[in-house]
């Protein structure tokens, strides 16, 4: 039986991850077919005390090759991506897209950085990507013009420690959890046990 629909399933990932990019199509594509309570959660590409747990630097060319076949079988473009990588400009700016907003912001990030092979590393060609892309744009200046958000984004980081997360992407909701990497069913199968 379904718990209430007013539990909320929390998505952590990370923009630079493609197993992240996998998972939140799959995600979003179960969530466009039956709304759900759902909060996501950027916090970084790893754990803060283990900096080359999950470094892309290790990751060879077959492993490439998969991510990319399987981003196929979704209608996806997945390249490979430098091992050096990120930029927290997306994670500052992810609390300010809400609602309709939100799906198109992180699809536009995703895109940027694995299609397009974009380095995000100066927030000015994230808001030219944007706009290229027809999204909203004020929501990523009001975040990248306060202050406090630059803090915050490090802050989530530490989630990694505090929530006990050893792999993402990761689905919670209440104690259970579904992590590493996600496939339509297994996605299904945890949503048909929490919030339909």
């Amino acid at each position: 039986m379904a718990e209430s629909t007013e539990t909320a399933v929390r998505f952590y990932f990370d923009f630079y991850c493609p197993y992240s990019y996998l998972g939140w199509e799959i995600l979003h594509r179960e969530y466009q077919a039956q709304e759900f309570p759902l909060e996501v959660v950027a916090i970084g590409p790893n754990p803060p005390n283990n900096s080359d747990l999950l470094g892309r630097n290790l990751w060879g060319e077959m492993r490439w090759q998969a991510l990319a076949e399987k981003g196929k079988t979704l209608g996806l473009t997945i390249r490979p991506v430098e091992g050096s990588a990120f930029s927290l400009a997306p994670h500052q700016a992810l609390p300010f897209y809400q609602g309709i907003g939100r799906q198109a912001f992180m699809a536009g990030v995703f895109k940027g950085i694995f299609e397009l092979g974009l380095d995000f590393g100066h927030p000015q060609t994230l808001l030219n990507h944007l706009q290229s892309e027809g999204i909203d744009t004020l929501p990523l200046t009001k975040a990248l013009g306060n202050p406090e958000t630059m803090a915050q984004a490090k802050e989530r980081f530490l989630l990694w420690n505090s929530q006990r997360i050893r792999m993402i992407p990761l689905l919670e909701c209440g104690q259970d959890r579904l992590a590493g990497v996600f496939d339509r069913r297994g996605v299904q199968n945890f949503l048909n046990l929490h919030v339909r």
